[in-house]
């Protein structure tokens, strides 16, 4: 029989991307909705003219801040971190 003691496995800072996660959810959601609103969906906030008259640089701002968000705390996650050291 084994004296070794039992180690739980190591799980400090793996709630460091959640936690930078969590701010963003609302902003990410408000963007969905205006990027469901400039498709043709639904319209669940009110209408803004300076959105529709150029909607192409707002498509490009919302998805780049929700990938850079979620991107960017995921680089914080201690795996990832481990995997790739640079």
């Amino acid at each position: 029989m084994s004296t070794e003691a039992l180690s739980w496995p190591d799980t400090t800072g793996t709630w460091v991307p959640f936690a930078l996660i969590a701010p963003i959810l609302l902003p990410a959601m408000a963007g969905s909705f205006q990027l469901l609103k400039l498709s043709g969906g639904p319209h669940l906030m009110p209408t803004n003219p300076q959105l529709t008259a150029s909607p192409i640089p707002v498509i490009v701002h919302i998805t780049s801040a929700i990938s850079c968000a979620v991107l960017g705390a995921v680089q914080f996650s201690p795996g990832f971190r481990h995997r790739h050291p640079k």
